[in-house]
């Protein structure tokens, strides 16, 4: 099992997989092993194998917080949110400090569903748990943008920079909500200090280059 898990996070996934099987082996009531398997064949694209590997997890320790939440993970892979949805909640009833369920699940409601309300309590949740979680602040800053709530996302965003000043999507949609409101000056300040902090993805700042160009644009055109 631990040269399982040590061929795994160095990549090497058929290796690992054969460390499971053989742990499995040895002991085929490890459910430890089992859900291991399961996430480097979900690594692997197996999201089939991966389930069922889950689910025999979930057979042999029905209280396994850890085979819920990455059966969600695989279930969201395949398409099935409703299925996620279900095993990401089974997760935070068997453990409700389970700060990673309560973002995935809000993320499945803010971004595929578009349950905004839904989502922001969960991502509540998830702060709540963990205060300094920046990716959680962002993504209720993005629910509550969906959601029409534009001071709340923009003092989400802020609270985002306050944790991780070089957190670049944050400089990027508070300047959209900018931008809706007409603050052309602030939104191009947070476009242009997105474009200093962002890694070097060249399709993220073409995105991030033209609306900056359509916020000059605006204020050359007189508007604030």
């Amino acid at each position: 099992n631990s040269r399982g898990d040590l061929r795994r996070d160095s990549g090497d996934l058929a290796g690992a997989i054969e460390d499971y099987n053989k742990a499995i082996e040895i002991n085929p009531k490890d459910a430890y092993a089992y859900n291991n398997r399961g996430v480097a064949r979900h690594d692997k694209g197996d999201l089939e194998g991966a389930i069922e590997d889950y689910n025999k997890a979930i057979e042999l320790d029905p209280k396994s917080t850890e085979a819920y939440y990455n059966r969600a993970r695989s279930w969201k892979a395949k398409g099935d949110l409703e299925g996620a949805i279900e095993d990401y909640s089974k997760a935070i009833e068997i453990d409700p400090r389970n700060t990673g369920a309560y973002h995935n699940r809000g993320t499945i409601y803010c971004d595929s569903l578009r349950d905004y309300d839904r989502a922001i309590s969960d991502f509540t949740g998830a702060i709540k748990l963990d205060p300094n979680c920046a990716s959680a602040y962002y993504c209720r800053g993005n629910a509550r943008k969906g959601k029409g709530d534009l001071d709340g996302a923009i003092e989400d965003y802020n609270k985002v920079i306050e944790i991780d000043p070089r957190y670049a999507e944050a400089y990027t949609n508070r300047g959209v909500v900018h931008y809706s409101r007409k603050n052309f000056r602030a939104a191009i300040a947070d476009y242009e200090k997105a474009l200093e902090v962002a890694p070097a993805n060249w399709r993220y700042r073409k995105m991030v280059e033209k609306n900056l160009a359509w916020a000059r644009e605006k204020l050359a055109a007189g508007d604030k």
